[in-house]
């Protein structure tokens, strides 16, 4: 599983309500493709910084989740032709979000500070 931060621009005509239905509906397309532990769901409204389908402003919405390797082809196929949608990016982070625990790898073992047997220490 892969951290991903998937970020859209969305026409800012868009009522409110259809807002909070459009961020359900990401929701459970991500879902529904693999997507497991979600863990910021943002929106904001932004000035863009140069004219989108003669938008000058738009909708943000920034969504960070686990999901596996092939999941951002396949929503972007799901989400290629919605109308409302201006832009859209997905951003693989390299590193959990804040205040999670870092995962560890199977095998891995923390390094030893301590000398092991049959070497000498130079302290």
């Amino acid at each position: 599983m892969n951290n991903y931060e998937l970020t859209l621009i969305v026409n800012p005509n868009l009522s409110e309500k259809d807002g909070e239905r459009l961020q359900e509906e990401l929701v459970n397309l991500l879902k529904n493709h693999g997507a497991g532990k979600f863990y910021d769901i943002r929106t904001e409204r932004r000035a863009l910084a140069y004219p989108v389908r003669k938008h000058r402003e738009g909708i943000y919405f920034f969504i960070t989740f686990l999901g596996p390797a092939d999941l951002p082809e396949k929503v972007r196929q799901d989400l290629m032709h919605r109308e409302e949608i201006l832009r859209l990016s997905f951003f693989r982070l390299p590193h959990p979000p804040a205040g999670t625990e870092p995962a560890t790898q199977p095998g891995a073992s923390a390094p030893s500070e301590a000398a092991t047997p049959g070497e000498v220490s130079n302290e």
